[in-house]
């Protein structure tokens, strides 16, 4: 599956390593050109797997994925609602292939 990762904080690196160690072809970027990107740099990665872009969005890129992965920091912003009208969005595409039930279980202690 092509999957893009927009946005690489620490929630964005974190769902490109997750995406990749699953064999997804990832393109992953982020506007900002001095972005920290010590947590995927720290992590095995299949890099021929990846299409890594600092600096900019290509929006051809994001829009021909067959999911896409925001950062919750851009969930206001006007690449987010593009991607929500594309119908790209991960968490709806997700929805769309399963019909289960979700039970979270938060907290610090005890879930063991």
């Amino acid at each position: 599956m092509n999957i893009s990762v927009v946005g690489l904080g620490v929630e964005g690196q974190q769902a490109t390593i997750a995406l990749l160690k699953r064999e997804h072809r990832v393109y992953a970027s982020d506007i900002n050109r001095k972005i920290d990107l010590s947590i995927l740099n720290q992590n095995e990665i299949n890099t021929e797997l990846l299409d890594l872009e600092i600096g900019s969005h290509n929006l051809d890129k994001i829009f021909k994925s067959e999911a896409v992965s925001v950062s919750p920091s851009l969930f206001d912003k006007d690449i987010c609602k593009k991607i929500i009208e594309k119908n790209i969005f991960l968490s709806d595409v997700m929805t769309k292939h399963k019909n289960i039930k979700t039970i979270a279980v938060t907290g610090t202690n005890g879930k063991t």
